[in-house]
C-alpha cells in the first residue's frame, strides 16, 4: 500500500519455479477434481526477475483457477519464449467460471472481484490480482487476461524479460 515492495532481480530457472508450484498446488487441484497442466519447460530458460515474487505472482494466479474451476475442468501453466521481445510469457489458463467482457478492465483493480457472490464462496480480499500485477510490472513485465465471457474459462498472461548472461548488473 505504501509502495514497500522490494524486487531483488537474480537469474531465476523457470523450470525450478514452475516444479516448485506444481508441488504446491497440486494436492489442492486433486482435492478440487481438476486437471493440472504444467508442459514441459526447457531446463535453459532462465529469467530475469525476484524468484519469491514470482513464485508469489504464479501461486497467486493457479490458485485462483484452481478456486474458479468447477470439478472436471483443468488448469494449464505454460510458457512461452519470445525472443524478438527478449521475453518470457506465462500464461495460466483455465476451464472455469470465466469473467464477463464488461468485468475484464476491472479486475486488476484494488478490491474489485468480478462476481461478489461467487468469490464470497470462494475466498479472497480483491488483491491478489492488483499485487501481481504490480509485482510483475516491478520486475520489467506486464499481466493481462483474456477471457470470452461467463462461463467460457479465463487466461492471465505476463511477461517477463529473459535472463541473457552479461546484459543484467
Amino acid at each position: 500500500e505504501v509502495g514497500k515492495m522490494i524486487i531483488e532481480p537474480a537469474p531465476v530457472p523457470v523450470a525450478t519455479v514452475l516444479a516448485d508450484v506444481h508441488s504446491l498446488v497440486r494436492v489442492q487441484a486433486d482435492q478440487a477434481g481438476l486437471e493440472l497442466v504444467f508442459p514441459p519447460v526447457d531446463e535453459g530458460l532462465v529469467a530475469w526477475c525476484d524468484e519469491a515474487r514470482l513464485k508469489q505472482v504464479l501461486l497467486n494466479l493457479v490458485d485462483n483457477a484452481v478456486k474458479f474451476t468447477p470439478r472436471g475442468g483443468s488448469v494449464t501453466v505454460s510458457v512461452e519464449r519470445r525472443e524478438q521481445e527478449g521475453a518470457l510469457r506465462i500464461a495460466v489458463r483455465d476451464t472455469g467460471i470465466g469473467i464477463a467482457l464488461e468485468k475484464r478492465d476491472l479486475i486488476f483493480d484494488k478490491f474489485t472481484q468480478v462476481d461478489g457472490s461467487s468469490t464470497r464462496a470462494r475466498g479472497g480480499s480483491g488483491l491478489g490480482l492488483a499485487v501481481s500485477r504490480r509485482l510483475v510490472e516491478m520486475m520489467g513485465g506486464a499481466m493481462s487476461c483474456e477471457s470470452d465471457g461467463e462461463g467460457r474459462g479465463s487466461t492471465f498472461h505476463f511477461t517477463l524479460p529473459v535472463y541473457r548472461e552479461g546484459e543484467h548488473i
